[in-house]
């Protein structure tokens, strides 16, 4: 996924606004997930799609709004929107790196997914795994005496082989 920033100033298509009343998708929904994506992404020249997880609908639940917007218009117009329960469908895991100052601890997120157990495979190395075993992140206490500088990170990916 893509990072574009916030949308504060749009526009709504007819379409747009007859999807919304038919899935029942209101246009404060909408104008919070432009102004707050979670997660933002590029589906083709001109189009993005903006979307956040949202505790919606009666009863409640939690679904995954999406919003469809034609971004090379000014202002951006709303194309499209609807909902989801298949939130794992579109949702993007990205890995995440914390550096705490103040506790000195180092924490890399692999995958945003509930701690089930939790070992200390090393002192002050801890590793947390998710209900199925996999490893979803890990801890490093006193980070400044095991990493050089814990506050810098350069990211790199390798060329594909081929």
């Amino acid at each position: 996924m893509s990072s574009l920033g916030p949308i504060f100033d749009f526009v709504f298509t007819d379409h747009a606004l007859i999807e919304m009343a038919r899935r029942q998708i209101t246009q404060e929904d909408v104008k919070n997930v432009l102004a707050n994506p979670e997660q933002t992404e590029i589906v083709r020249e001109g189009r993005a799609v903006y979307q956040a997880k949202r505790e919606i609908g009666v009863p409640p639940g939690n679904y995954l709004l999406r919003v469809f917007v034609d971004i090379d218009c000014k202002p951006p117009s709303i194309v499209t929107v609807y909902r989801t329960s298949k939130i794992e469908k579109y949702w993007r895991q990205v890995m995440k790196v914390i550096y705490d100052r103040e506790t000195d601890t180092l924490t890399i997120i692999f995958a945003e997914t509930p701690v089930a157990e939790s070992d200390e495979d090393k002192p002050g190395v801890i590793l947390d795994y998710d209900d199925k075993g996999n490893l979803v992140s890990l801890e490093i206490l006193d980070a400044s005496r095991r990493v050089n500088v814990p506050s810098k990170i350069e990211y790199q990916v390798s060329p594909l082989a081929g």
